[in-house]
């Protein structure tokens, strides 16, 4: 008897397992047919809505971000514009590149340019962004990697993340060349290194850029050209000032008379000038008689005094003057490229130049074409 009830008692146990099998083949037949019919992607596409919604929501709480002040992409040299009072950056094309809202910019040197707010400059990257805020009261361009900047009335160097490699500790600084760099504590001049290690000591009147690892110094009245080291290598004549060697050759300007000196400190050419500017390009400008030619890296007039007026070349272009007084543009063979048109001619860099004409600034290429600036 007790046996039989233990056999009745299993029928209902199993029969619950058959019922659990049944539901589960019913829901695999189910599941089935939703995904043949579509149904699971019903159902991801509801996961999706879901989703987004979560994001949009997420979105519309967040703040509004600041507006994008790239309008063209700004590859090449670009260059600064006025537009009602504030400045922003052209492409060569005369495209907008950077929005005007800076109260004062300078030009990019590679992939960055200080401009200002608020009177303050800082560091901005091609996209207008600030890589540096602006701080200082005034900059210098950059050179061999550094820019000298002025905050609370003292000098210092930045690279160019904007980080201060040379703390604020002059009274003025001049640019790095050759590794070294005139500064200014008090009332006299010295160079200090890359490091900003004082490298000569400050002694002297005045103090030029290095080039060709030599420097136009002052002491008194006295002119000298000092090594890397501060030596005296020339002593100069009493009266007599000079800019620096470029290309080999440094102008001297011995009372009122100009000559080209070697690296030995004798006349490169034996000849004198009423007036001349520097080495640039292999070709001087020099003034004879009252009018303007070129000579070459022999001496040799290769361009014949003819014009009122010259500019150093660039990019193998130069600025010239006509008897009306208006500026041009020659090539190193004295061939007239770009005709007579100009009020203020700008040197060419990059194939570009920027130049005024009839009040306007035009950005001027080597053909004479022309994009309006502002």
């Amino acid at each position: 008897m007790e046996r039989h009830r233990t056999q009745k008692g299993r029928k209902p146990l199993l029969s619950v397992y058959g019922s659990i099998i049944i539901v589960i083949l019913v829901c695999s037949l189910g599941y089935g047919l939703l995904y043949n019919g579509g149904g699971a992607n019903v159902l991801m596409e509801e996961e999706q809505r879901i989703a987004d919604e979560e994001a949009a929501a997420i979105i519309a709480a967040a703040p509004t971000p600041t507006p994008q002040t790239v309008v063209t992409p700004g590859s090449g040299r670009l260059i600064p514009y006025m537009a009602n009072n504030l400045w922003g950056y052209k492409n060569t094309s005369g495209e907008i590149v950077i929005l005007p809202v800076y109260s004062a910019a300078k030009e990019f040197e590679g992939n960055v340019a200080f401009a200002a707010q608020n009177g303050l400059y800082g560091l901005i990257n091609r996209s207008g962004a600030w890589i540096a805020e602006p701080i200082w009261s005034n900059v210098s361009s950059f050179s061999e990697g550094y820019a000298g900047v002025e905050q609370d009335g003292k000098w210092g160097f930045i690279d160019q993340n904007g980080n201060v490699v040379i703390n604020y500790t002059y009274r003025e600084v001049g640019p790095f060349s050759c590794g070294r760099a005139a500064v200014r504590s008090a009332s006299s001049y010295g160079y200090i290194d890359v490091a900003g290690n004082i490298a000569i000591t400050e002694k002297w009147s005045s103090a030029n850029p290095f080039s060709n690892d030599l420097a136009f110094v002052t002491l008194s009245s006295k002119g000298y050209i000092i090594d890397k080291l501060g030596e005296p290598r020339i002593t100069l004549n009493s009266g007599t000032s000079g800019e620096g060697f470029c290309e080999d050759f440094a102008l001297i300007d011995d009372n009122g008379s100009c000559y080209f000196m070697n690296r030995y400190g004798k006349s490169a050419f034996r000849k004198t000038y009423s007036a001349a500017l520097p080495f640039s390009g292999g070709y001087a400008a020099i003034r004879e008689e009252g009018l303007w030619g070129f000579i070459n890296d022999m001496g040799v007039t290769a361009i014949a005094p003819q014009y009122m007026e010259a500019r150093s070349f660039s990019n193998g272009m130069a600025a010239v003057k006509n008897a009306e007084g208006l500026w041009g543009y020659i090539d190193i063979a004295g061939t007239l490229k770009i005709d007579y048109r100009y009020s203020d001619p700008g040197s060419f860099m990059d194939g570009f130049a920027v130049s005024m004409r009839d009040g306007s600034w035009y950005i001027v290429d080597k053909s004479g074409s022309e994009a309006l600036l502002y």
